[in-house]
Order: structure tokens, then C-alpha cells, then sequence
């Protein structure tokens, strides 16, 4: 009976150093994960699954050294079976994290001089601003809006441009689950696929629907990020490059489990052809999966994601724009808001004080 290879085959004494290279190397990354947690300025939650990523990425190449330096533990199916789950859904959830990236890098650039009070950036800023900044300061940036980033006076809005562009990475985020569902499922049943319990064929079918899927989706988020480099004036261009660079090293990755997961072997210990247990085999593991992974989240760690991309704090949350019911009930709440402040400088006389 034959099974699908295990995607970076079973860590033999040769994947020691690789393994311990590698968590080492995502050990490095947790102070970047601290500061950008602890720090304001960069604070942003569409990192968090990027920062569980690298934490757990920690502890699958952890069980790898394991792996390779115990032969008891080498075997194992339920270690493969997990770090087999890890490492499929791994590329995958940087992936996601990109899908809400780019909603936000490019729905900015579509806001006008009137509306950019609404955007992801301008919105976390102001709502600090107004809560934090003295009464003058605070009335000074009612009356003339100026927020970091504003569009110039007169800029025009484009609302259908912003529409379409949430349609679509709403759809991709969707769309990602799926592969993502199809994915686990397979990686998941990896220990009952090798024991005969569940078939091999709808393994290797679920591996290859999610990896095309994933891929086709990634060409998108490329496409995507081309589209708003070239016709979105006022986009931030090197958030562009940051994700096309993330989004293309996303498609080696890709690419790589296409070529490979159409192997099968019929043990896990062989170091067969096709079992991916070789020398070679592992080698280009390491540098076409484990290597691009690790160069993303780097990148999107050692950058400031919340000024790069304009997320503010939690990115474009909106699913439509500001209706005018609304527009006033926040414009109510500023002015509520307002003569809170005021109430607070009101330098009450020495003698009022006294009683």
C-alpha cells in the first residue's frame, strides 16, 4: 500500500542542523513580535496571526531537531502528522494576513479629502487624537481635518472603486478558508492515511485542490497589488513591493508542494525515489518552503506593517462606507466629546477652590 510522501520527508541525523538553524532563526524573530505588540505606533492586530506563525513555527522545526536526533521519535506518526498539518497551512495563513493587508494599502488611496476621516489609518489616529489631545489641540483638527496622510483639499472620491476592492478581498479571505479547510483535512488525517483508514486518493485530491487554490489566489493578491501600483495615484508603493515580494515568495512555495506532493511512498522509512527522504530532496524543502517562509515573516516583522500599509490598528473594518444617519451620530458623539474637553480646562477661580 502507497501513501502520499510526507512534504519534507521524515528529518533523518542530516536535518538536525537545518532544524536547529531554523528555530534559532524564528527564535530571533520573537523580540521583533514583543516590540510590535508593546509598541503603539506599530501595534496592529492583522500581524497576529503572522506572530502565531512564528511562534509555532518555533516549535514544528523544534520537533524536526527532535525528530532527527531520537530515532524513537523519528517514526512517529502523530509528530509527522502534526508537523505535516503545520507546514500546510503554514504559507497559507500568510496568505490571509496578506488578503487583509492589501484590502487596506488599497482602499486608502480611494478616499477624498471629505471621506478620509473614514479610512483605516486616519480613523485609528483621529479617535487617539481626540481622546488623548488638549482642547485646542482637538478643536484645531475638527475645524481643519488635517490627519497624517490627507489627501490634498479637493481630492475626489471614488466609493465604487472602494466597493469592488472590498468585494474582492473579502472573496479572496473566503476563499482562502477553503483552501485552507482542504488543506488541514488531508495534512490532518496524514497518521490515518499511512494506517490504511483513510484513502490515499482523496488525500492526494484535497492536497492538490488546496495548494492550486492557494496559488490562483496568490496570483490575485500579485495581480492585485500590480493593478494599485499602477492606476492608484496616492498608494503607498513600497507597501506594494513588500507584498508582491511576500506574495511571489508565497508562489515558490506553492509551486514547490505542486511539484512534489504527487509522490507516494509505501513506508516512512524509505529513502526511496519519490519518498522525499533524500539529501536533495530536503535540501530543496529548506530552501524553497522553509526559507521563503521564514523571509516573510521577517519582512513583515522588521517593517513597520501599520505606517507601510496604513492599516491603523485593526485595518479596513468597514464592509460599506459611512451612511449619513451615521455621519451624524458620530458627529454628534465628536461634539459631546468636545464639551467633555472643555469642562476639563475650565480653570475653576482660587476661591471656589478653597471652599
Amino acid at each position: 500500500m502507497t501513501f502520499p510522501s510526507a512534504i519534507g520527508g521524515v528529518p533523518y541525523r542530516e536535518d538536525l542542523a537545518p532544524s536547529i538553524v531554523f528555530a534559532v532563526a524564528y527564535g530571533c524573530l520573537l523580540p521583533l513580535v514583543i516590540y510590535r505588540f508593546l509598541n503603539r505606533k506599530s501595534l496592529t492586530t492583522l500581524l497576529i496571526g503572522t506572530c502565531i506563525f512564528a511562534i509555532g513555527r518555533i516549535v514544528t522545526f523544534a520537533l524536526r531537531a527532535s525528530q532527527a536526533a531520537n530515532e524513537s521519535k523519528r517514526f512517529s506518526l502523530g509528530l509527522t502528522s502534526f508537523i505535516q498539518s503545520d507546514i500546510a497551512l503554514g504559507y497559507i495563513g500568510i496568505a490571509s494576513d496578506l488578503s487583509n493587508i492589501i484590502r487596506t494599502l488599497l482602499t486608502t488611496p480611494t478616499y477624498g479629502s471629505d471621506t478620509y476621516v473614514q479610512s483605516a489609518e486616519a480613523g485609528s489616529r483621529y479617535r487617539f487624537w481626540i481622546s488623548s489631545a488638549k482642547l485646542n489641540d482637538a478643536e484645531e483638527s475638527l475645524k481643519h481635518k488635517k490627519f497624517p496622510g490627507m489627501p490634498p483639499e479637493g481630492t475626489s472620491d471614488h466609493p465604487r472603486t472602494r466597493r469592488w476592492i472590498r468585494i474582492g478581498t473579502v472573496s479572496l479571505l473566503y476563499a482562502l478558508i477553503v483552501a485552507t479547510i482542504l488543506g488541514g483535512t488531508a495534512a490532518g488525517n496524514f497518521e490515518n492515511i499511512v494506517e490504511g483508514k483513510y484513502s490515499a486518493q482523496t488525500a492526494m485530491s484535497l492536497r492538490f485542490a488546496s495548494t492550486g487554490l492557494a496559488l490562483g489566489l496568490l496570483l490575485c493578491i500579485i495581480g492585485a497589488t500590480i493593478w494599485g501600483y499602477l492606476y492608484l495615484p496616492r498608494i503607498n508603493k513600497r507597501g506594494c513591493v513588500l507584498v508582491y515580494s511576500i506574495g511571489t515568495m508565497m508562489c515558490v512555495i506553492a509551486v514547490y508542494r505542486l511539484t512534489v506532493m504527487g509522490n507516494t511512498t509505501d513506508s516512512l522509512q524509505s529513502t526511496a525515489r519519490g519518498s522525499l527522504n533524500s539529501r536533495s530532496d530536503k535540501a530543496v524543502f529548506y530552501i524553497l518552503h522553509a526559507l521563503p517562509e521564514w523571509l516573510s515573516i521577517a519582512l513583515l516583522l522588521a517593517f513597520n506593517t501599520r505606517r507601510e500599509f496604513n492599516t491603523g490598528l485593526v485595518g479596513d473594518w468597514r464592509y460599506r462606507d459611512e451612511t449619513q444617519q451615521e455621519l451624524k451620530k458620530r458627529l454628534k458623539q465628536e461634539e459631546a466629546h468636545r464639551n467633555k474637553l472643555k469642562l476639563r480646562d475650565i480653570k475653576l477661580p482660587e476661591q471656589a477652590l478653597l471652599r
